[in-house]
């Protein structure tokens, strides 16, 4: 198992051997490559913290393309700054929890998409999800799902926040869902949460106007 990207190249490994005992993980470190999982400050994150990953500058991207602005956001520092957040699990080992721009902070806790999906996406009705922050007056955001259906499978709202309950911090349980054929993608098969967000918030003002 490989990670990496198309601006810093290979970054992490799993090997064969390590699929044992570490099959929870996304990997370490990759031979030659030389990953930091740091903070906002740029420090060193502890085991168990989660932190943004950082490949060092000469394996990856020189600069973007006619994109100044891009490229001093992505490089700084001799670091080329992945976008992707990873908590360190100690042994060298880390393991992917979401993107920085993922990240949902509601009432100042911390909250990462990915692993609300994944508990939505263990529900047996539950056939694909996106999960994404709306804005919210009180604690700054709050968490919303957006949820596609197996053919021929029910479940509502009440369901799913039961099963959130089971497994979910009441603070990481989505406050709002809506439900669809299929999860908007762009041409790479990304899911298109912007788009989703719009729509939830625009649903919300309507809901209030009424």
């Amino acid at each position: 198992q490989i990670y990496g990207s198309t601006e810093s190249g290979l970054l992490g490994v799993l090997p064969w051997r390590d699929h044992a005992t570490h099959a929870h993980c996304t990997g370490r470190e990759a031979l030659y490559s030389h990953l930091r999982i740091v903070d906002a400050a740029g420090d060193e994150v502890a085991d168990g913290a989660v932190g943004e990953v950082l490949g060092a500058a000469g394996g990856g991207m020189l600069a973007y393309w006619n994109n100044a602005s891009a490229t001093a956001q992505r490089l700084r520092d001799g670091w080329i700054h992945t976008g992707d957040l990873a908590r360190r699990e100690g042994g060298g080992y880390f393991t992917l929890v979401g993107r920085v721009e993922e990240l949902i902070i509601s009432g100042g806790e911390n909250i990462h998409a990915t692993e609300v999906e994944h508990v939505l996406a263990s529900h047996p009705a539950v056939r694909e999800v996106a999960v994404f922050g709306v804005p919210d007056e009180s604690y700054g955001e709050l968490v919303h799902a957006a949820v596609v259906l197996h053919a021929g499978t029910t479940a509502d709202e009440a369901v799913l926040d039961a099963h959130c309950r089971v497994q979910l911090a009441a603070y990481k349980r989505p406050r709002g869902y809506h439900f669809l054929e299929a999860l908007p993608r762009n041409a790479s098969d990304k899911v298109r949460k912007t788009e989703l967000r719009q729509a939830a918030v625009s649903a919300a003002r309507r809901g209030a106007n009424e």
